[in-house]
């Protein structure tokens, strides 16, 4: 009878150490989770600012592209037009003067 009461002692002290470890071993994994996701959290933060980084340097350049583009464009047409004015200027003022006196 001690024999079985000693067994069964045994037992239980071997099953709550199986608990124990596997508490323990639960606690670890769950730490270990929560730090992976803490990482993977930091670098998916970090890949997403690097991408705005770029795409805002994208964006930036391109805007700066499209404002040299509009200003030699504007550049451009007022180069015409000054050279039309010029080149019709005398006989726009000789127009007028006529159809002034002429009235």
């Amino acid at each position: 009878m001690d024999e079985i009461i000693n067994r069964i002692i045994e037992v239980e002290k071997k099953a709550q150490s199986m608990t124990e470890q596997s508490r323990q071993g639960l606690e670890t994994a769950k730490k270990d989770i929560k730090n992976k996701i803490a990482k993977l959290e930091k670098e998916y933060a970090e890949a997403a600012e690097e991408v705005l980084q770029i795409t805002q340097e994208e964006q930036q350049a391109e805007a700066q592209r499209e404002k040299a583009e509009i200003e030699t464009a504007f550049k451009t047409a007022n180069e015409k037009l000054d050279n039309a004015y010029l080149a019709g200027r005398d006989n726009w003022i000789e127009e007028i003067v006529s159809r002034t006196i002429n009235k």
